[in-house]
């Protein structure tokens, strides 16, 4: 009994603790195993691109696709695209669209961002913006866009896909003075822009940089009456030939081009001045032998040896012939109302004549007017400036052999009116 006793009592204060040291040790037992296992880890999210087209002329519409783009720990939240020229953007869908209008070959890529936060690499695609363009020359002309003068500006003439346009047109004479600047003509090298200009408060010709720079006057004449109007060059650029006036006297003269700024010239033509002068640029032949030229009193186209000598009436027509210049073939293009002479509404169109003034042929057949012909070094396309009554004037392209066909003629200029177009002659490689 007294053996029985012991172990019960033992068995009351030891079995606690017993049961207590089994509970610790299975806690511990449990807490090890769960530390010991291994969280499964975060993975970062990949960016898929695809691309549509990847190549194309300009302007190249490219569609990006990244919905197969994904992440393994969570959902894509954010589209980080980059379009290969600068241009970024952000969006929480999976699908962009972007317009590449300058050509050359681009690295679009996608970044993609999941809930976590966690970015993908950058997923790449190469596109090609093909810019098919083809330079026709650069022109200079005249324009009253910015007010409130009216300057000289220039632009290059481009064929791209298959579309003739007239881009980076530039005013180099500056706005915002009340001037006129005008009847641009560039010389034969293509180095200097001869024009006129009403800037002395009287008509003046002068020439300056293609870029505008360094303007001077052609002639300093001591009357402040002498006015000097419609420069053009002789074709080896040593003359810069002009009309003039003043109270008493008009002609044609010229100053040699190593003597610019002078106080002479030498006149080859002059007549009694009572508003019947010589108008537009006179204009050499290609051998420079004769000048072609306008005059207002009688209308009509003469020509004349460089030195002045043996004048002849070209045209010799009722109607009124104007604005003429040599084609590099020696043939003479000009303008004349022949269609529907001196009446309204008014028609003047472009017509090709022989040097001697024989075979006219019309060239133009619309409705309203067309003049300031002016022809590329190459022969191959007409400059002109086209309006129903020369309230809005344009400046318009065709090919030479095409100008009868309206359809064929592309519209260069919109802003403002336009006139006097003059091609600047390509250097020679």
């Amino acid at each position: 009994m007294k053996k029985d006793n012991l172990v019960k009592r033992l068995g009351k204060k030891v079995l606690p603790y017993v049961l207590a040291g089994s509970l610790s040790l299975s806690s511990l037992l449990n807490y090890r195993c769960s530390v010991t296992e291994p969280e499964p880890p975060v993975e970062k999210p990949v960016a898929v691109l695809k691309a549509e087209p990847k190549e194309g002329y300009v302007p190249l519409f490219v569609s990006f696709d990244g919905s197969q783009s994904h992440s393994p720990s969570g959902y894509i939240q954010q589209y980080l695209w980059e379009f290969g020229d600068g241009k970024t953007e952000s969006t929480t869908h999976s699908f962009t669209n972007y317009l590449y209008e300058q050509g050359g070959e681009y690295n679009a890529g996608l970044v993609v961002v999941d809930n976590k936060g966690q970015r993908s690499n950058k997923a790449l695609e190469r596109i090609l913006a093909k810019d098919d363009i083809v330079s026709l020359g650069e022109i200079a002309f005249w324009s009253n866009r910015d007010k409130p003068g009216e300057d000289i500006f220039s632009g290059e003439i481009v064929m791209k896909n298959n579309e003739i346009i007239l881009r980076n047109e530039k005013n180099l004479t500056l706005p915002n003075v009340p001037k006129q600047d005008t009847e641009p003509r560039w010389s034969p090298d293509g180095q200097l822009i001869a024009f006129q200009t009403n800037r002395d408060l009287v008509f003046s010709a002068y020439i300056m940089n293609p870029d505008g720079t360094n303007m001077r006057r052609v002639l300093n004449p001591l009357d402040p009456e002498f006015r000097t109007m419609n420069p053009n060059w002789s074709p080896d650029g040593e003359k810069i030939i002009f009309t003039y006036y003043d109270l008493s006297v008009a002609g044609i003269g010229y100053v040699n081009s190593s003597d610019i700024g002078g106080s002479t010239f030498n006149s080859v033509y002059e007549e009694p001045w009572a508003n019947s002068l010589p108008r537009g640029p006179p204009c050499y032949s290609p051998d420079g032998e004769k000048i072609v030229f306008y005059r207002t009193g009688d209308g009509e186209i003469y020509l004349m040896n460089s030195d002045g000598s043996n004048l002849e009436n070209l045209t010799n027509h009722p109607a009124r012939d104007a604005l003429p210049m040599f084609l590099p073939d020696g043939r003479i293009l000009f303008v004349s109302d022949r269609a529907n002479p001196n009446q309204i509404p008014i028609q003047h169109d472009l017509w090709l004549m022989n040097a001697d003034g024989s075979n006219p042929i019309r060239l133009t057949f619309e409705q309203g007017v067309e003049v300031d012909p002016m022809v590329s070094c190459d022969g191959k396309y007409l400059l002109f400036v086209h309006d129903i009554d020369m309230s809005n004037p344009q400046i318009y392209i065709t090919e030479f052999t095409n100008a009868w066909d309206r359809t064929k003629w592309t519209q260069l200029t919109t802003q403002g009116s336009n006139s006097h177009p003059t091609w600047r002659p390509k250097k020679e490689d």
